[in-house]
């Protein structure tokens, strides 16, 4: 899916359409694909008659669908801009056909056959946030799409079952139905009838933005859910509560009522006090539901914490039951919202008295790359989450986690109102990191006191005869894909480490690198195999000087390799002829061979050395 930013670079570059056609180019050739004879014989229509095929087979897989006609015309109507936009079928020499054909080739070959093995997915979704990313953004709009791991929490938190109904009300691109159909589906176990009625019956979606009722409408089909209840319009609209309310099934011979039990639901954001309250959208999720069903809601944390109106509207009406706060870079490091969780029951006013559980979850363990985003690249999120499920279910009171409390519609929906400082976690390093600052601002011109190394008696030694000295390769960022291997750059900070990529290390572990352009003089020692750009050296140690080479000698030599930092800068750069004449001391025994067991021993005896 990484491959989305050169997609997207590729269709502003040479296709020139908006940002609102982008991700719908996307989901319409995926549609089309979905089509066993456009699948197989697109590649033999010439470019002027392209646009049309497709568009035909669009409309013949939505035509399908049992949806009404009304839906059906919406959808079609969105994609007309495959006829209209002549620059998608225009020659390109460079890439030796038209703009049109090279993005199906494109999607045939990298995303058509993830649709069909990731149903959990929300690929249109994906594409769409990150052309937003690379577009500069749905802004104005107050649309903050929901990651995938919190759409999957939704789905446990409520647990849901084949057996239940799932409304969002605002489904954008469908993120929260997808993840839950995926729950249920796996709960049916292989029984048909069972699948069939999640498609038909378990999902409900209403989106007010044409274009975005499309992309969810694309989405389902390309699961094979062509009947899911999506009604296009504002989620206020009393026609639709109608609608939604008088839902029915018929199991056994017998039919049932089909009311929304279980609601998910991500609101358009307000800007700067703009439009609606978040929770003018979430009161009329739980309105649309089931008595005693689940809504579970993210929104901004503002939002809960003021006395207001519709907090007393919505406890009238409906139990709250659970408060989490989510961190706070959740939607991204660019992102100003911070956001939390809460959870409903509907249909039944909060009782006096009753406690709200009330929880932090402000690491879930996602760490932010460069060019890639946000993504749990520690494999950590698990973990957290199954502790944050059974904490849920037990009600459990950690201290300086969660709590249990009661509260009022004027009372702070939120934990860090309630929850007691942990003292049981207070270090020694709060109050040195306080009092460093402090004499640091006092006495700027004072360095801090530390204990001097006897250096006097070290040997000097040239790097050449210390290391065989290489430098980096030069890589592209288009060619660059989230993956394992990291990428060492010249930055002065994260060991060096800017991203793990797809490409293979071109340096083994247990190395030194050491930044020739950019932070000059930054050194790092690499434990394991990496992939270093041509700002960086790599120096690996000589076996004629190191018998031995481990992460506390590593540590030692970088100490001292940053101490020639002052020498060099952008314009006299630290390349490899002026290192290899560059000299470093170093402890030494008697015979003049460099003394590792001092090196190792004082590396120990260094504060924190203990801890590596």
């Amino acid at each position: 899916m990484d491959f989305s930013k050169s997609l997207h670079n590729f269709i502003r570059d040479y296709a020139h359409l908006g940002d609102t056609e982008k991700p719908l180019i996307v989901s319409g050739i995926l549609l089309a694909l979905k089509d066993v004879v456009f699948f197989r014989t697109y590649d033999t229509y010439p470019d002027d008659r392209l646009p049309k095929f497709i568009l035909d087979t669009i409309k013949q897989v939505v035509d399908a669908q049992d949806i009404p006609n009304s839906k059906k015309l919406g959808i079609k109507q969105q994609y007309g801009f495959f006829q209209t936009h002549t620059k998608l079928i225009e020659y390109e020499n460079s890439i030796g056909m038209s703009p049109l054909r090279k993005i199906i080739n494109d999607l045939g070959e990298h995303v058509f056959p993830f649709v069909s093995i990731y149903h959990d997915y929300d690929i249109v979704g994906k594409f769409y946030n990150e052309f937003l990313r690379y577009s500069g953004g749905d802004g104005k709009l107050g649309i903050v799409l929901t990651p995938k791991h919190i759409t999957e929490l939704f789905s446990d938190l409520a647990q849901v079952t084949k057996t239940d109904t799932v409304i969002d009300p605002c489904c954008g691109t469908g993120a929260f139905l997808i993840s839950a159909m995926h729950k249920m589906i796996l709960d049916c176990a292989g029984d048909d009838d069972a699948i069939r009625r999640v498609k038909q019956h378990g999902l409900v979606g209403i989106e007010s933005q044409p274009k975005m009722f499309a992309l969810a409408a694309s989405n389902m089909i390309l699961r094979g859910d062509g009947s899911c209840q999506l009604f296009e319009g504002s989620c206020f609209n009393e026609s639709h509560a109608r609608d939604i309310s008088k839902l029915k099934e018929i199991r056994g011979g017998k039919e049932f009522s089909n009311r929304p039990n279980v609601g998910f639901i991500n609101p358009p954001y307000s800007l700067k006090g703009e439009g609606l309250s978040e929770l003018q959208f979430v009161k009329t999720m739980l309105d649309y539901m089931e008595r005693g069903g689940i809504g579970i809601a993210i929104v901004p944390i503002g939002c809960v914490i003021e006395s207001s109106d519709l907090k007393r509207q919505i406890l009238e009406e409906h139990t709250l039951e659970a408060v989490i706060s989510m961190p706070d870079d959740l939607f991204g490091k660019s992102a100003t919202v911070v956001a939390c969780i809460v959870v409903f029951t509907a249909g039944k006013k909060h009782p006096m008295r009753k406690k709200v559980w009330f929880s932090r979850c402000k690491n879930d363990g996602f760490v932010t790359l460069k060019h890639i985003g946000r993504v749990d690249h520690f494999n950590k999120w698990s973990k957290i989450k199954l502790e944050l499920l059974d904490s849920y279910a037990t009600k459990k009171e950690v201290p300086g986690v969660s709590v249990l409390k009661e509260i009022a519609h004027d009372s702070e929906w939120c934990a860090e109102a309630y929850i007691e400082t942990d003292y049981d976690d207070v270090h020694e390093l709060d109050f040195e990191s306080t009092i460093k600052d402090y004499l640091a601002f006092l006495h700027p011109e004072v360095e801090p006191e530390t204990n001097k190394i006897d250096s006097s008696g070290w040997g000097v030694f040239t790097y050449e005869s210390l290391f065989k000295i290489s430098r980096g390769m030069r890589v592209l960022n288009r060619d660059l894909e989230p993956g394992e291997t990291p990428l060492i750059r010249c930055i002065k900070d994260n060991n060096g480490v800017t991203d793990y990529i797809n490409l293979p290390p071109i340096f083994e572990g247990n190395l030194i690198s050491v930044n020739y352009n950019g932070s000059v003089g930054e050194a790092f020692y690499q434990p394991i195999p990496f992939f270093a750009t041509d700002d960086v050296l790599v120096l690996e140690p000589l076996s004629k000087s190191f018998p031995r080479f481990n992460m506390k000698i590593g540590l030692f030599l970088c100490s001292v390799i940053k101490l020639e930092r002052f020498r060099f800068h952008y314009s006299r750069k630290w390349n490899i002829e002026r290192m290899k004449k560059s000299t470093m001391r170093l402890p030494i025994l008697p015979n003049g061979d460099i003394n590792i067991t001092f090196i190792e021993t004082a590396i120990d005896n260094f504060r924190f050395g203990d801890k590596l």
